[in-house]
């Protein structure tokens, strides 16, 4: 898959299986997208998404440990809470969610 950015992200995986609907168009489930204008999370469930918020020291990927983070929608993560776009995966692949316990990193 080319590179891609948030503006062109909604083209590159509604062509690749995943079916765009508007926020209010839908409930969440596990596994959806949510974007806005810039920015992208994970809805993992429980009312939780996943998503990196913050550059501390200016390096790719999240180096410090500290950037990517599982917030509470509507808890200091804008995208969880003013998202306009939900890509959900209706492929004729079947995807299977795992729950993966493990130590409270964050």
């Amino acid at each position: 898959m080319p590179q891609s950015t948030t503006a062109d992200m909604r083209r590159n995986f509604t062509s690749r299986g995943f079916t765009a609907y508007s926020r209010s168009s839908v409930s969440l489930q596990r596994g959806d997208i949510l974007l806005k204008s810039g920015h992208v999370e994970l809805y993992i469930g429980n009312n939780q998404c996943v998503g990196a918020h913050n550059n501390y020291d200016g390096k790719s990927g999240d180096s410090s440990g500290r950037e990517i983070q599982v917030r509470t929608r509507g808890t200091g993560c804008y995208a969880c809470k003013d998202y306009t776009t939900v890509l959900r995966y209706t492929g004729p692949f079947r995807l299977v969610c795992l729950t993966i316990k493990q130590p409270n990193l964050w």
